[in-house]
């Protein structure tokens, strides 16, 4: 029934370009979200847990009340992935993450989110071409294979 739909579909955190933000809103407004649709302004204790998600997801204070239109691509990826993880999902999945990232920063992105992902005891998985980003969020690199359709496991590589 629906209420079983919504339940499970609330175990999953998702982390993709899909996933819309309202530009014209202010970080914090897109981080209350999940909690209410009240954000105009959101009541002391929704945005008492948007600010933190906010820290938590490493978005400076001084964003919080800029509209989310005015960040870079690191900062739409660290509001969607508060936005993900806000009702403690069980599992969080990643969809192509680090396409929009500068090069110069995949590896630390990637990495602090596996470090929240570790903290809060989520499980995560990632779809992504992106190595660099796949190595620093997973202790374990999975490949496809296109022909079969098996998964077979990147080893590291020791150069």
């Amino acid at each position: 029934d629906s209420t079983d739909w919504l339940a499970t579909v609330d175990r999953f955190g998702i982390v993709s370009e899909r996933a819309v933000l309202l530009d014209a809103l202010t970080v914090i407004q897109n981080l209350a979200m999940p909690f209410t649709l009240e954000i105009e302004p959101p009541p002391d204790d929704v945005r008492s847990r948007a600010e933190a998600l906010a820290r938590e997801v490493g978005l400076p204070e001084t964003s919080w009340t800029k509209p989310v239109a005015d960040l870079d691509a690191a900062g739409w990826l660290r509001v969607r992935f508060g936005r993900a993880i806000a009702l403690d999902p069980a599992i969080l999945l990643l969809e192509h993450a680090s396409a929009r990232l500068g090069r110069e920063r995949v590896a630390a992105l990637g990495a602090e989110m596996r470090a929240v992902a570790t903290g809060r005891g989520i499980a995560l998985v990632a779809a992504t071409a992106d190595e660099t980003f796949a190595r620093a969020v997973a202790a374990r690199v999975l490949t496809l294979e296109p022909a079969t359709g098996r998964l077979r496991e990147q080893r590291r590589r020791w150069f």
